[in-house]
Order: C-alpha cells, then structure tokens, then sequence
C-alpha cells in the first residue's frame, strides 16, 4: 500500500531535522567565514548596516509617532519617510551591498549543501533513510543513482525552489487527494514509497 501524507510528512520530517542540523553545522564552522572573507571588509560594512537599521528603523518610529498625534499630516509624513530611505540608500550603500551579497551567497550555500547531503544520504542508504525506517516505509521501485538524482535534486529541490516554495503544496494535494498517493517525481521515475509492514506482514 502506497504511504499516506501523515506517514510521509512524518519520514520527511525526521529526514529534513538531520539534514538540517548537519547543514547549519557545517556553515557556521566553514561556510560562514568563507563567505564573510570573501567580502571585502565585512566586519565593519555588517556593524555599520545593522547600527544604520537601528537609526532608520528609530527614524520612522518617530515621524510614526508624529503622525499618530497629529503634529505631521499624512503628505508630510510620507515625504518624511521617503526622505529617510533616500538618505539611508545613499549614505549606505556599500553595507547594503555587502549584507544582500552575504545573505544571497549563503542562501545558496543553504540550499546547494541541503540538496547535495539530502541526494547522498539517498543515495548511500538506498532511499531507506532513517526517516523512512522511523515510519516504517520503503522507497520501492527502480531505486538507483539516476532515479534518486531525478527524484531528490530535480524534482524535489530544484523544483520547489522554483515554485517558490509551492511544489510543495503540490505534493500535499497529490499525496492527500489521489487514489494512488504519488508525487510528480514518483511518477516520472516509477518509484513509489510504500507501507513497509504490509509488505512483510508480520
């Protein structure tokens, strides 16, 4: 019998934990000085762009307050906070750079190691992760280093962050609502994650 949502969310879930955890592990040990090093002066362009957040975010609490007691009007109060932003833009550009360029490079960072460990950990285990085991679940089929590669890297991380996030709204609904409670990826590599004890009934 083909795996209920529960029972795959659960699989998942303790899968993702592990992952996770060896993720942050290794980005706080090596990826996030690599990535710090790698831009030019961060230390001080970071300290700067968070003391420069703390003044602006103080900025518009105060010309809010204004408005709130009616001492500014509304077009006042709007000109004030496009003021505050171009004066911020133009004074602190540089530490906005080197901010987005740390928190884009380790975004990637994040999801190319959660894929790689995620295809890996698939791959060494043969799709019986811990997760799987826990749930008392079986990746049954094909299962192989291409299939998992379709299955883990494109048909699931690749393309659940290039729907933003919603594949996996998908793979909810496909699971939950269809008589054979199979994703996208298990059709196109003819897997199919299964109940474990009705296959070896004990």
């Amino acid at each position: 019998m083909n795996a209920n949502v529960l029972k795959r969310g659960l699989s998942f879930f303790i899968d993702t934990v592990f992952i996770l955890a060896l993720v942050v592990l290794l980005y706080r040990v090596v990826a996030r000085p690599l990535i710090e090093n790698s831009i030019p002066n961060f230390d001080t362009l970071y300290s700067t762009f968070i003391e420069a957040q703390d003044a602006r975010f103080e900025e518009i609490v105060s010309v809010q307050e204004d408005l709130d007691q009616g001492l500014i009007s509304e077009e006042a109060y709007t000109e004030r906070l496009d003021e505050i932003d171009q004066a911020y833009n133009e004074n602190y550009a540089d530490e906005t750079a080197a901010y987005t360029t740390f928190i884009t490079s380790s975004a990637v960072y994040f999801i190319g190691l959660s894929t790689l460990i995620n295809y890996l950990y698939q791959a060494t285990t043969g799709g019986r992760t811990v997760g799987r085991r826990v749930a008392k679940l079986r990746l049954a089929g094909p299962v192989n280093w291409w299939t998992l590669l379709v299955r883990e890297v494109f048909w699931k991380s690749i393309y659940w962050v290039f729907t933003l996030g919603f594949g996996i709204f998908i793979d909810f609904i496909l699971i939950s609502l269809t008589q054979q409670r199979k994703t996208i990826r298990d059709y196109l590599t003819k897997t199919k994650v299964v109940v474990e004890d009705t296959l070896y009934p004990i």
